[in-house]
């Protein structure tokens, strides 16, 4: 799941043009979006924004709906995130570890 298609999921009005939703640096999506709108700004290129919006968009998907803000999450979710992240990939035997990062 994409971070588009979270967007679209918590609502259908706003948009990443939507100047509320991209100042919004209360929620970890209006910070995500700030932070994507920086590395546009920056000129990262299509590849390297595209992969850091799928990998923070797979952590946010984690965390579900009811985890909103930064001051939610919590040391265990982390854990937990990347847990899942190393048994998934002992299913799919030549994929690394770390994978979101590479």
């Amino acid at each position: 799941m994409t971070v588009d298609h979270l967007l679209k999921g918590l609502s259908q009005a706003r948009t990443l043009s939507d100047p509320d939703h991209l100042l919004d640096n209360t929620t970890l999506i209006g910070i995500l979006n700030l932070w994507l709108f920086d590395c546009q700004e920056k000129n990262y290129s299509q590849k390297t924004y595209q992969h850091y919006r799928d990998k923070v968009g797979e952590f946010l998907e984690f965390l579900g709906k009811d985890i909103t803000t930064p001051e939610q999450v919590t040391e265990n979710h982390i854990r937990f995130f990347f847990h899942t992240r190393k048994q998934v990939n002992k299913k799919h035997p030549g994929q690394p570890v770390k994978a979101w990062t590479n």
